[in-house]
């Protein structure tokens, strides 16, 4: 199964994808917390089984440090101002927001070598992630509990996304199929020694 190989991760929530989203009219914060970021299940539809190779049209999501008291004067007074933003928007009515600690840290888990739709009327589609991109909650990642070769990571994305199929997730009403991680960990794969083979 894909979980003896990998363990499989929602992306993070945001909370609030209109404060955590830079663009237009969000006050700026250093450029350090700035992470290129998958939003849209879309980015990975389009490309096909194809890796993600560059994350320059992808949207930046903010990520800031969970103690503000240790940064720079320059860069605490930017984050400041940004912050106070936010609460005048609303930021901090959200559930989510409100339950974590520190509320202004999203967390953003490490960029996942793997990457796969999990939600829709049709089959999943994985490719690999050479850009190096985080995820929001529209995608999952698939981080191996072993160091995997990167073609053997190319190979096993080509053979899922020929072989995966709806019958692998959950079907609701109106045919949507939905892929939860434990559901995703479950996908039958042959061994990753298999994949030396075809790579």
């Amino acid at each position: 199964m894909l979980g003896d190989f990998f363990k499989v991760q929602r992306g993070q929530v945001t909370g609030a994808n209109a404060i955590w989203i830079a663009r237009q009219g969000v006050p700026q914060v250093p450029r350090k917390y700035l992470f290129p970021t998958v939003t849209d299940a879309g980015e990975i539809i389009g490309l096909g089984g194809a890796p993600l190779r560059n994350a320059d049209k992808l949207q930046q999501v903010i990520d800031l440090p969970a103690d503000l008291a240790t940064l720079p004067d320059a860069e605490r007074k930017q984050i400041g101002a940004f912050l106070d933003w936010a609460k005048r928007e609303g930021v901090t009515r959200s559930y989510v927001v409100t339950h974590r600690k520190p509320w202004w840290r999203v967390g953003l888990k490490p960029p996942p070598p793997i990457i796969m739709t999990y939600m829709g009327r049709r089959p999943p589609v994985f490719a690999r992630n050479l850009a190096n991109a985080r995820l929001l909650n529209i995608a999952h990642g698939l981080y191996p509990l072993r160091p995997v070769s990167p073609r053997v990571m190319e190979a096993l994305v080509a053979w899922l996304n020929a072989n995966v199929s709806v019958a692998h997730g959950r079907t609701y009403g109106g045919g949507l199929v939905k892929f939860e991680p434990g559901e995703a960990m479950r996908i039958p794969v042959p061994p990753l020694e298999y994949f030396n083979h075809v790579a």
